[in-house]
């Protein structure tokens, strides 16, 4: 009787196990939701990174959560009791506590905080005759001496980035929902396919799920983008009609600040940023119809397709067509070549032509031609025409270092790889355009400075690829009266070759001592008056959507009165994920597996008790 009930424990444990399995497929989310009511309390803080004299106090919850003043003319809190009272609606103001929330240090404090009573300020919330320590901060922010420093950077980024939330209104944190309105679905081999439903949101492939309602052995491959439905042809019968929907649910991450007040109207008022967790869905539906054959007409009617260059008017190949009927089922696909193409015993109907893939050089046609098929016996024809691409322009600009401008009066010239001049010029106040140049790789030169500025040696190298694309190249000059060194630091997608904003960026002397630290823009980043010698630029954090590029690179500055410039690469994430075409989402594998658990150990356990027996 102990060991039948050891093997019922056994059992027991197996069935939890099982269970497990099956709840485990839900995600846990971490969340800072707003307290109703929290305790504060306050530290000294002397931000002397500003030249400032009077000290500030640090807030923080005995949680050890940061909260921001409001009301710079009241009481601190000292072990004060706040209550909450609403949600502030200013997105401005939610950017720049939110971007509190990660603070390290007491100086990152200070810049959010500093970059909140600025923004109160320029906005009529505070009086500039009442509040004179914000004004002092305002101009220090901005003067010669601290304006390159960390702290002055944070502030005057919190607050870019703080208007730009406002300008756009948005700020929402995770976002999640389908973007694609409709479906359709095409026969492919075994499988109705559905056209690719695209998925807005700015979570991670693991962090939302599709649930598909379909016929059995109906499956969705999905990867960061969206997904593509799966419906077996042998689930339709003929002249049926298949309802297909899908939902998309994952965790919402939702910001919002709330402004907090103690019992005594002495005591400021204090800002408190939550992120709060809230699943959202989206839905989207579809149908299937598999259309009963229908015998061909003893003259059917003929229909050619002609697919055309606009210019010419001549025959184009090279572009993927498609013939769908008035229910979106596809009738023909093809790849187009130097003959129209001839479609055979089309019943009579309603039929419309897409063009799915351009020729090479060429323009994809977003037209959808309608045609139709009458029981007469005449001959049609069909003509989708397609326009070329342009030729890649490039812009040239050449620019003044020290002020960003055009600059007039350079001599320049282009050359190809073989070093045949293609263009010489003289430059203006305006960017110099080269219209179509073939595919090829060429220099730029500068032959003869402008009055007043060094030569430029540097040989500049850039492609020209057939995309109807336009690229700049930037070639900088140094005014000889200007003594300082310059540096000329630019960020560059690798792909591309356009400036990308975004990464934190650092440059060191030989001793390792950080010279200059920035976030990468739309323009190259200037340094001036760093003393002839080598140093080293590394990147800190990546943009968005790239890698981190480990690569340290040296440089070295002369005093030969010449600009030095340094680039550097960012390599775009990869976000292609394949899932196989399986058929199991997680939540069917693992029903698989606890069910498998709890028969395998009913088998042993009744196995066990017969023997006793």
């Amino acid at each position: 009787m102990k060991k039948l009930n050891k093997k019922i424990k056994l059992l027991s444990l197996l069935v939890i196990s099982a269970l497990l399995i099956f709840v485990g497929k839900e995600t846990v989310f971490a969340s800072d939701s707003a307290p109703a009511s929290f305790v504060a309390k306050t530290h000294a803080l002397n931000p002397k990174v500003l030249g400032l004299t009077n000290n500030i106090s640090v807030k923080k919850t005995t949680t050890g959560a940061y909260v921001y003043c409001y009301d710079v003319n009241k009481q601190l809190p000292n072990n004060t009791t706040y209550t909450k009272k609403f949600a502030v609606n200013d997105l401005a103001i939610q950017y720049i506590i939110d971007s509190g929330l990660d603070d390290k240090t007491d100086n990152d404090f200070f810049a959010t905080q500093a970059a909140l009573w600025i923004y109160l300020l320029d906005n009529g919330m505070m009086k500039d005759t009442e509040y004179k320590y914000i004004a002092k901060i305002k101009t220090q922010i901005n003067s010669a001496t601290y304006k390159n420093t960390y702290v002055a950077q944070d502030i005057k980024r919190i607050l870019n980035n703080a208007y730009g939330v406002k300008r756009t209104g948005s700020f929402t944190g995770t976002k999640l929902s389908i973007s694609t309105r409709n479906i359709t679905f095409s026969a492919q081999g075994k499988y109705y396919v559905s056209n690719f439903i695209n998925v807005d949101t700015n979570m991670t492939n693991d962090n939302w799920n599709v649930k598909l309602t379909a016929p059995a052995g109906s499956y969705v491959d999905k990867n960061n983008s969206g997904f593509t439905i799966y419906v077996p042809v042998s689930s339709v019968g003929e002249g049926e009609t298949v309802r297909v929907s899908a939902q998309v649910s994952g965790n919402a991450v939702i910001r919002t600040t709330y402004r907090y007040s103690a019992s005594s109207s002495v005591y400021q008022d204090m800002l408190y940023a939550s992120r709060e967790n809230k699943l959202i869905t989206d839905s989207i539906n579809g149908s299937i119809y598999k259309e009963k054959p229908v015998e061909p007409e003893k003259e059917p009617t003929k229909i050619y397709i002609s697919k055309k260059d606009v210019t010419t008017k001549e025959e184009l190949p090279g572009a993927t067509l498609i013939v769908r009927n008035s229910r979106g089922t596809e009738i023909d696909k093809w790849v187009s070549t130097n003959e129209p193409h001839y479609v055979k015993n089309l019943p009579v109907g309603t039929y419309t032509l897409e063009e799915i893939y351009a020729p090479e050089g060429y323009v994809l046609s977003n037209e959808k031609i309608t045609f139709h098929v009458y029981k007469d016996g005449k001959t049609s024809t069909v003509v989708m025409y397609n326009k070329p691409k342009d030729l890649t322009k490039v812009v040239i600009s050449k620019v003044d270092v020290t002020n960003n401008k055009e600059l007039p009066g350079a001599t320049l010239v282009v050359k190809d790889s073989n070093g045949k001049v293609i263009d010489e010029w003289v430059s203006t106040n305006e960017v110099h355009e080269l219209k179509n140049l073939p595919e090829g790789t060429y220099t730029l030169e500068e032959t003869i400075a402008p009055k007043g500025y060094v030569l430029s040696t540097e040989k500049i190298t850039f492609k020209v690829t057939r995309d109807g694309k336009t690229s700049k190249v930037v070639m900088y000059n140094k005014p000889e009266d200007v003594k300082e060194n310059i540096v000329v630091i630019t960020k560059k997608d690798i792909t591309n070759d356009k400036e990308l904003p975004g990464a934190t960026l650092v440059v060191k002397d030989a001793k390792g001592n950080v010279i200059d630290k920035w976030v990468s823009g739309n323009e190259s980043h200037i340094i001036k008056g760093l003393a002839a010698g080598t140093y080293t630029l590394e990147e800190i954090s990546a943009p968005k959507g790239y890698v981190l590029n480990k690569e340290t690179i040296t440089f070295e500055v002369k005093d030969n009165g010449e600009v030095t410039e340094v680039v550097m690469y960012n390599t775009p994430e990869s976000t292609e994920i394949i899932v196989p075409p399986t058929g199991l989402d997680s939540s069917s594998i693992a029903y698989i597996i606890g069910g498998l658990i709890i028969a395998i150990g009913s088998v042993l356990i009744y196995r066990n008790a017969k023997k006793q027996n």
